[in-house]
């Protein structure tokens, strides 16, 4: 479900969830007479099935997953976030994922091109280079929700930027946030 931004879920009920292991726990933390409230937050962030719901296809019944009961309950929010929707619009999640596939087909240096790691200290920043024989890319991505200005001893002129998620980027290195860019070297 990444490739339309499917969302976790939060069960309000541990009979909603179905993880042998999240049950296993929950009997432990009620023998350990552990605080139930706060031990289904932790539910909430480690449980495998919050990530396990049926794909949500459609607005319609179970997400157009199935027109049989799913073996978990689908996401409450199905009606905003489905396949449907996305194929219809061109800014989607799932329309980006599917242009950042072609254009790693396209550029196979992404594949098979020499990699390093930059700025590995930078909790904020993940950025990379790509390259082979003929070119080179330089990736970046902002991971934290404030505009952020990658110094790292780059000259941003240097670079064309040929890819975002962001449709107002500019060149420059500075990031809004969760922006990755994608730049190719001159």
């Amino acid at each position: 479900g990444d490739e339309i931004g499917m969302t976790n879920v939060a069960y309000p009920s541990i009979e909603d969830y179905d993880d042998v292991e999240t049950h296993g726990a929950w009997k432990d933390a009620i023998d350990a007479g552990k605080d139930m409230e706060e031990f289904m937050s932790i539910v909430h962030d480690q449980s495998r099935d919050n990530a396990r719901t049926p794909i949500q296809w459609s607005a319609s019944e179970n997400a157009g997953f199935t027109e049989a009961k799913p073996w978990i309950k689908i996401n409450e929010n199905y009606t905003d976030i489905n396949v449907e929707d996305q194929e219809k619009d061109s800014a989607s999640i799932l329309n980006y994922y599917r242009e950042i596939i072609a254009f790693r087909k396209e550029n196979l240096v992404f594949v098979y091109g020499d990699y390093e790691s930059l700025d590995d200290d930078n909790t904020e920043i993940y950025a990379y280079r790509r390259w082979n024989d003929s070119e080179e890319f330089l990736v970046v991505h902002n991971f934290s929700d404030t505009e952020t200005e990658w110094n790292y001893g780059l000259d941003a002129s240097d670079y064309e930027l040929v890819k975002s998620n962001l449709s107002s980027s500019d060149g420059s290195f500075v990031f809004g946030s969760w922006e990755s860019k994608v730049f190719r070297k001159l």
